[in-house]
C-alpha cells in the first residue's frame, strides 16, 4: 500500500482489521512529516518504506514491529533511528540513501538476523562508527559516499560474514590493511573510484573472492598477491592506469571474465590473452 499525505495515514492506522493484515506500507512525499505512535497497530508489517517525507526522527513504537523484515528509508529526512530498532528480531535489510543521520543506535548491532545494509550516497563527512560492529552482515552497500571520506575504518576486519562489499563511485584514496580479514567476501565492487592507486598487498588473503571490479579506478600496479585469488571468476581492470600485469596474474585458473578495456598494457601473459 502506497500513501501519500498524513490525512490517509491517519485514516489507515485508525482501521484495526487492515492494520491487522498490512504486510507492506510505503510512504512517500514532503506532506509526511512524522509518523504516530499508532504505526505500531501494524502488527502484521514486514516492510516499511519512507520515500521523500520530511519524517526527521522514527517513532520508538516501531519497535513494535517485530515481523519488519525490511526497512527503507530512501531520501526521507530521518536524522535519528530510535534506540527501540534492537526489538526488530526478524529485520534483514536496512536501506538508508542519501542518509540525514550521523550516527546509529548502538542497538542495531545486536539485531540477529540483519544481513544486509545499505547507507548509500552519504553526504557526511564521516560513516557511523556503529556500521562495523554488525558482524551479523552479508551484504554492506555504501556506494557514492562523500568526498571527504578517503578510506574505510580499520574496524571493517570485524565483518566477518561479510560476502558483498560494495563501494562503487566513491572517493577512497586508500583501503584499510584490514579488508584482509574478510575471509567469507566473495564480491568486491570499488568501481569508479578515481582517486584509488594501489591495493593493500592484504587483498591477496580473500580467498573466497569471486567477483572484484576495479572499472575506472586509478591503478598503476596490481599486487602480485592478487595471484593469490584462484576462486576468482571476474576481474575487470578496464580504463585503468596499468602498463602491466604481474606475472601472478597467470595463477588465476578459474577466471571467466577478464576486462582489459583501454588499458595501455605492454604484455599479457599467454594464457590470459583469449581475454585481450
Amino acid at each position: 500500500m502506497e500513501i501519500c499525505t498524513a490525512a490517509a495515514l491517519t485514516a489507515l492506522l485508525s482501521d484495526k482489521q487492515q492494520c491487522a493484515n498490512l504486510k507492506e506500507l510505503e510512504l512517500r512525499g514532503r506532506e509526511i512529516n512524522s509518523l504516530p505512535a499508532e504505526i505500531a497497530n501494524l502488527s502484521s508489517l514486514e516492510k516499511l518504506r519512507l520515500s521523500g517525507t520530511e519524517v526527521i526522527e522514527l517513532p520508538k513504537e516501531l519497535g513494535q514491529l517485530t515481523k519488519l523484515t525490511k526497512l527503507e528509508l530512501d531520501m526521507s529526512g530521518t536524522k535519528r533511528l530510535p534506540a527501540e530498532i534492537g526489538n526488530l528480531v526478524c529485520l534483514d535489510t536496512l536501506s538508508i540513501d542519501y542518509p540525514a543521520m550521523t550516527t546509529l543506535p548502538t542497538q542495531i548491532t545486536a539485531l540477529p538476523n540483519l544481513k544486509r545494509l545499505d547507507f548509500t550516497s552519504c553526504e557526511n563527512d564521516a560513516l557511523p562508527e556503529q556500521i562495523w560492529q554488525i558482524t551479523s552482515l552479508e551484504k554492506l552497500n555504501l556506494s557514492s559516499t562523500c568526498d571527504e571520506i578517503e578510506t574505510l575504518s580499520a574496524d571493517i576486519g570485524n565483518l566477518i560474514n561479510l560476502k558483498q562489499l560494495i563501494l562503487n563511485g566513491c572517493c577512497l584514496q586508500e583501503l584499510p590493511i584490514e579488508i584482509g580479514k574478510l575471509a567469507s567476501l566473495e564480491t568486491l565492487d570499488l568501481s569508479d573510484n578515481v582517486c584509488l592507486n594501489q591495493l593493500p598487498t592484504e587483498i591477496g588473503d580473500l580467498s573466497q573472492l569471486k567477483e572484484l571490479n576495479l572499472y575506472c579506478c586509478e591503478l598503476e600496479v596490481l599486487p602480485k598477491e592478487i595471484g593469490k585469488l584462484t576462486n576468482l571468476l571476474k576481474l575487470d581492470l578496464s580504463y585503468s592506469l596499468l602498463t602491466e600485469l604481474p606475472d601472478e596474474i597467470e595463477n588465476l585458473t578459474a577466471l571467466q571474465s577478464l576486462g582489459l578495456r583501454d588499458l595501455q598494457l605492454t604484455n599479457i601473459p599467454k594464457s590470459l590473452a583469449h581475454f585481450a
